[in-house]
Parts: C-alpha cells; sequence; structure tokens
C-alpha cells in the first residue's frame, strides 16, 4: 500500500462497514472488504488478503498482505 491509502485507513474505513472504497493518491480506488473474518485489498491490478495483523514494530503497527497491488495510470492531472 506504499504511496496510496495507507493500512490504517484501510481498517478505520471496514470499521462502519463491510466494505467501502478508498481513493489513492494517483487517482485510482481501492476498495477494502471484511468477509468471514479476512481483510482483502481488491484494484484494477488484481487483491491482496492481510495475512498478519497488527504487528507492532518500533514506532508503528505493520499490516502483512500476500500480494502487491500496482497503481494503473494516474487519472489526475499534475
Amino acid at each position: 500500500v506504499n504511496g496510496w491509502a495507507s493500512a490504517n485507513s484501510a481498517m478505520f474505513a471496514c470499521w462502519f462497514a463491510l466494505q467501502a472504497r478508498l481513493e489513492t493518491l494517483n487517482g485510482g480506488n481501492i476498495f477494502v472488504k471484511i468477509s468471514d473474518g479476512q481483510l482483502t485489498f481488491i484494484s484494477d491490478s488484481g487483491s491482496a488478503t492481510a495475512t498478519h495483523m497488527d504487528m507492532e514494530a518500533c514506532n508503528s503497527v505493520v499490516h502483512a498482505v500476500n500480494g502487491m497491488l500496482m497503481p494503473t495510470a494516474s487519472r489526475r492531472r499534475v
């Protein structure tokens, strides 16, 4: 999720709904859903599921996923 929406934003959005749409920095979308206790991120390039959540690091909390979501061409005008 580096350079896109943060995992914390995704978790926050999912607390209020079972599915949420997050706008990325380049104007694309990532859909986040919780189903059967699984947190899944879905984009145009594929999907990734959280495999380990809430791992404490020295100055943050880390959520590991089993895939990589690549941004599509930017939709924003610079």
